[in-house]
């Protein structure tokens, strides 16, 4: 009696376990071992006149949406935080407008800090100098620096020390979220061009290559636009940009100071606006007469020679009237 029942325990486990196996059979078959990247296709897969185009899509029955797909190591579906072993993705920028004194000195600088800490200069425009008829226009100069990441804070540093710093802004861009998921999709792709690249192998009827192969061009257009953003992403990630408007100045601008409150304090900046702005005026008033100093003299000259006519017509005048009078009395 107890052999019996040892021996129905037996065959009870032996029954439970070959319908487990029968159950999980699609799981395995499909996903197969992902370690070894075996891959094996159903053995239900319709090879008719006309293909089922969902199974095409999805693999002939493989689940081809991300959801489904192997994920990153590290990588959680929706998760708003990014492996924390592989860190956060940030774009760096800054923006830097500067004057100098000594715009060549300033320029040279700005064409070394990008060399010396192993970046380079991706876009340069200057404007200015000696220009028309010998009048002279301040230099202005563009320029957008690209510097590895690791280097930005010292970078700025040296760009703020080539002039004067009037205005300064900066921001970090954190693409963690983005970059992840788009290394998953590739990986994601890339898996479902070896499953359509199995199936296409074992495929036997033209309908079904057809539309494989229609499948697997849209799957790799998919991996290179997937792999050209990754890398457009990574691009920015390692070199930061660095953006300087540097223009000539006579005089750096003084420091801001704080507004006047009393009284006394606002005369006072009064009178030396007056003063100042007084001593502007006659400052471009001597400039202006000695730049048309030649224009002064041809119109001086032409008045002059205008006033010596009219005086000489007049005088003519004057002894023909007087002429005419005396020869009128002597014929009287």
């Amino acid at each position: 009696m107890k052999h019996r029942f040892i021996a129905l325990l037996i065959t009870s486990a032996l029954i439970l376990a070959l319908a487990a196996c029968s159950a999980g059979y699609d799981t395995t078959a499909v996903n197969g071992d992902r370690g070894n990247g075996a891959v094996m296709p159903p053995q239900n897969v319709s090879k008719g006149p006309v293909a089922d185009s969902a199974a095409i899509e999805g693999g002939f029955g493989y689940d081809m949406s991300a959801e489904a797909a192997p994920q990153a190591p590290g990588y959680i579906s929706g998760a708003k935080e990014p492996p924390a072993s592989d860190g956060r993705k940030l774009i760096k920028s800054a923006s830097y407008s500067i004057e100098s004194t000594d715009f060549d000195a300033s320029l040279t600088a700005l064409d070394g800090i990008a060399a010396m800490f192993g970046g380079y200069v991706q876009d340069s425009s200057v404007s200015g100098g000696t220009a028309l008829y010998g009048s002279y226009m301040l230099k202005t100069a563009y320029y957008t620096l690209r510097v590895p990441s690791a280097s930005f804070e010292a970078a700025l540093q040296s760009v703020g020390n080539i002039g004067n710093v009037t205005d300064k802004s900066s921001n970090t861009q954190d693409i963690s979220d983005v970059y992840y998921d788009t290394e998953t999709r590739i990986k994601t792709t890339k898996t479902k061009i070896d499953r359509l690249t199995l199936l296409l192998e074992q495929a036997d009827n033209m309908e079904n290559i057809i539309q494989l192969e229609n499948a697997l061009s849209n799957a790799t257009y998919e991996l290179e636009s997937l792999t050209g953003t990754l890398k457009s992403y990574d691009r920015q990630v390692d070199y930061s940009i660095i953006s300087v408007y540097l223009h000539e100045v006579a005089k750096v601008s003084d420091p801001v100071k704080p507004p006047p409150v009393t009284l006394s304090e606002r005369v006072a900046l009064a009178f030396r606006n007056g003063f100042d702005g007084m001593v502007r005026t006659l400052e471009n008033l001597l400039v202006w007469a000695a730049e048309s100093v030649f224009g002064i003299i041809i119109f001086l000259a032409a008045v002059v020679i205008i006033v010596l006519c009219v005086r000489r017509s007049r005088r003519k005048r004057a002894k023909a009237v007087t002429a005419k009078f005396e020869t009128e009395k002597d014929a009287e």
